[in-house]
């Protein structure tokens, strides 16, 4: 999913196989939502304004998949769209951008199955092609911004990020290639006040590099985890911003993660945030406005179920929790602590309690608990409102379980969780 701001809220484009085109105002009601799919298995990638509407680009097709252009208006009715692509080739859109009266489109071309080159398209405002070309002979195209005279497009390809400078019509001015050593995954690029930022994700975690305007590198960092991934960059005024999706501190499966570092060198993690619940949840886009961020994205309410989700949070540091009790590798029995132990176990009740550190004051909405033993449960085992936030397990449970507490704060249901795996023997 991609998402604009408008003058009046966001305009976002989701959907697959199908596309929704979806605005909402500043506190995420909806205005109005429009398909405008032809059922031709369209999966639209981004978005941006045009001079009287939108422009939507994606990838057309099952079997032989196209790249489509499609432009509406202000109210998201159609008003006309094209595809590009060889006969005999897989296309694949990924980035829209205003161009030089009209557009700049950003994929990848594929030369045969997994090996895939750089494809940039220019059209008029109409979509009729200008031109298009293939860049550095291998890779994936993913992003691109306007300079002065010409577009910085970005790519990757193995354990390379790569940035290519062209001008006006398409020609190569120079091509630059780093590396941290991860496999690359993505690689988007924003304009900020003294240089250029890219950032994505990898195998391992996600990273953010800073270039100047000759795309010469000022730094290099990396952000690892438990899969932190950046699907968005952008900039504050203190510092960088990277929002996706994380496994790392979660109450169940993937949560929106937000990621602030500071300008100077990258270096330092001023904070990061989760938010969701037990299903796989995950942001898209953020923009940054008065000291705040809005992040729109996609939450499973339960199996399978996924609905959209924007949401606004403030610039702080969230809450902690840690597991105080059970110690680990610790043996309890009866509630009563007895001696170290080879691993964390629990003979009869055993009495869970949490601690919380809260430095900026947030709200703090409720502490969940969960206890997993085969069966994923999205419904919590116990919740607690106010401290001690505590809980003396009252279910009957063997064997090994992973014990979670997750702590919900602030208006938006941000979430810190921290877990711990041990054996239980409850006698009934």
């Amino acid at each position: 999913m991609d998402a604009v701001k408008t003058d009046d809220g966001y305009v976002m484009v989701s959907g697959w196989p199908d596309i929704w085109l979806t605005k909402i105002d500043g506190h995420g009601n909806i205005i109005w939502q429009k398909r405008i799919s032809s059922g031709h298995w369209e999966v639209p990638k981004s978005i941006v304004r045009a001079d009287d509407g939108y422009a939507i680009v994606g990838d057309i097709g099952l079997d032989k998949t196209d790249v489509f252009l499609i432009k509406t208006d202000e109210n998201g009715n159609i008003l006309w769209k094209k595809t590009y692509g060889d006969k005999n080739r897989n296309e694949f859109g990924r980035e829209v951008i205003k161009a030089t009266k009209g557009f700049l489109l950003v994929g990848t071309k594929m030369k045969g199955p997994g090996d895939g080159i750089p494809w940039v398209i220019k059209t008029d405002e109409n979509g009729t092609e200008i031109w298009n070309k293939t860049y550095i002979g291998e890779g994936w195209g993913d992003d691109a911004v306007k300079i002065e005279k010409g577009y910085f497009i970005t790519a990757y390809e193995g354990w390379n990020v790569i940035l290519i400078k062209i001008d006006e019509n398409g020609t190569e001015i120079w091509n630059k290639t780093y590396s941290r050593g991860a496999f690359e995954g993505s690689a988007r690029i924003i304009k900020i006040e003294d240089g250029y930022l890219i950032g994505g994700w990898g195998d391992p975690g996600s990273y953010f590099l800073k270039v100047d305007n000759e795309g010469n590198k000022i730094w290099y960092c990396n952000y690892l985890g438990r899969d932190p991934t950046f699907l968005d960059i952008a900039e504050a005024d203190d510092g960088y911003i990277g929002a996706g999706y994380t496994y790392t501190k979660t109450v169940g499966s993937s949560d929106i993660w937000l990621l602030k570092v500071n300008k100077s060198r990258g270096d330092k993690v001023i904070w990061m945030k989760n938010f969701g619940g037990r299903g796989g949840d995950g942001a898209g886009k953020i923009f940054v406005e008065n000291n705040s961020y809005i992040l729109l994205g996609v939450e499973e309410t339960e199996k399978d179920v996924f609905k959209g989700v924007i949401i606004k949070c403030g610039d702080y540091k969230p809450p902690e929790i840690n597991i105080t009790r059970p110690r680990p590798n610790y043996l309890y029995v009866f509630d009563r602590e007895i001696m170290p132990y080879g691993y964390t176990m629990a003979i009869g009740k055993i009495t869970v309690v949490v601690n919380v550190t809260n430095p900026s004051g947030a709200e703090i909405n409720r502490v969940e608990f969960y206890i997993q033993k085969n069966k994923y449960p999205y419904e919590p085992s116990k919740v607690v409102y106010s401290p001690p936030y505590e809980w003396t397990v009252d279910i009957p449970v063997v064997g090994w379980i992973e014990l979670t507490a997750g702590l919900y704060y602030g208006g938006c249901d941000g979430v810190v969780a921290a877990s711990m795996e041990m054996r239980i023997l409850k006698l009934m």
